[in-house]
């Protein structure tokens, strides 16, 4: 029975320490941060990110939690984007190339049957795009076909003989 108690005091004492570090978290950011970011007049960073005083302290939590990459956070954000959409099931990436591959890995699945993306099946893409496009054709087996953006180039009129073979 003391073992329970020590470890329940222990509990509690871990639990106010993480209130604490939060807090100070908080004050740090707050007095790092002089101005709310106003949309429309202040410049977005290159990186995208607009991080506040709630931000860092989620990621805190989640590294106090062990959690580097997924955790509660994570699984509570899926939760509530799938009640959202009203989907059964929701999964998410660490990145929009992570994204890009398994969307582009789910078109070679067995259950579509004879409308699964296959070995040597040609697949249209953008001349002019991320790497990350062309690699997940690429690594499922597939043959990249690049289609020029410029309306009216020769590689358009190309593209219309080659369809009728192109899978994707």
């Amino acid at each position: 029975m003391s073992d329970l108690i020590l470890s329940e005091t222990g509990a509690q004492e871990r639990e106010k320490l993480r209130g604490k570090i939060l807090s100070l978290v908080k004050n740090f950011v707050d007095a790092e941060i002089t101005s709310e970011f106003r949309p429309g007049e202040d410049a977005i960073p290159v990186s995208g990110k607009v991080l506040g005083s709630d931000e860092i302290q989620y990621m805190v939590e989640a590294a106090l939690d062990g959690w580097l990459t997924t955790g509660r956070f994570n699984a509570s954000f899926e939760s509530g984007l799938a009640n959202f959409l009203n989907v059964k099931h929701l999964r998410t990436v660490n990145s929009g190339s992570s994204a890009n591959l398994v969307a582009f890995s789910s078109l070679t699945s067995p259950k579509l049957g004879e409308r699964a993306v296959t070995t040597g099946d040609e697949v249209i893409t953008v001349a002019a795009g991320f790497p990350t496009t062309v690699n997940p054709i690429l690594q499922n087996g597939a043959v990249p076909v690049f289609l020029d953006i410029e309306l009216g180039s020769n590689q358009n009129q190309s593209l219309k003989k080659s369809v009728p073979v192109t899978a994707a």
